[in-house]
């Protein structure tokens, strides 16, 4: 299923969960109940109001739903999918049989670049949370990416 918005955004809904209409897509990120330590990270960035992608693609995506979207760069497609990401981090708990230094989620990204923006503004997100986020990257210190992530994350 794909449906395009006006702007030219396309999303799409893999799993065959639901896509929202014009009438019934939140404005607000208020709207979409997302846990306190997030809310708190959308305000420090000084988001109100959701982009027709976020519209679109964090209501599914937050009940569970596999969602694609394509969208002009600088509409909020990486927020949305960390939004995303951290709402479940948050709501539910580890595998018990989890080691605390075994990631619960990765995030794969083209570029050193592409990486590092998201890294950035996943840091920036979650800053109010207690998770720990990290980035590695090819041609970098492998000493210093190992030590990040044996440790967890965090920097």
């Amino acid at each position: 299923m794909a449906y395009s918005v006006p702007n030219r955004d396309t999303i799409q809904a893999p799993s065959g969960g639901p896509l929202l209409t014009e009438d019934k897509n939140p404005r607000y990120f208020e709207e979409l109940h997302l846990p306190e330590p997030l809310v708190r990270g959308i305000e420090d960035a000084g988001f109100e109001r959701l982009t027709p992608i976020q519209q679109r693609t964090l209501p599914p995506a937050l009940e569970g739903h596999d969602v694609a979207g394509q969208a002009q760069t600088g509409t909020g497609k990486t927020a949305a999918f960390l939004l995303a990401l951290f709402n479940r981090l948050l709501t539910r708990e580890p595998d018990p049989q989890r080691r605390p230094t075994q990631p619960r989620a990765l995030i794969v990204a083209p570029t050193r670049e592409l990486a590092i923006q998201i890294h950035r503004d996943a840091v920036n997100l979650a800053r109010h949370s207690k998770l720990r986020i990290a980035v590695v990257y090819g041609r970098a210190g492998y000493d210093a990416h190992k030590k990040r992530l044996a440790g967890g994350g965090g920097g």
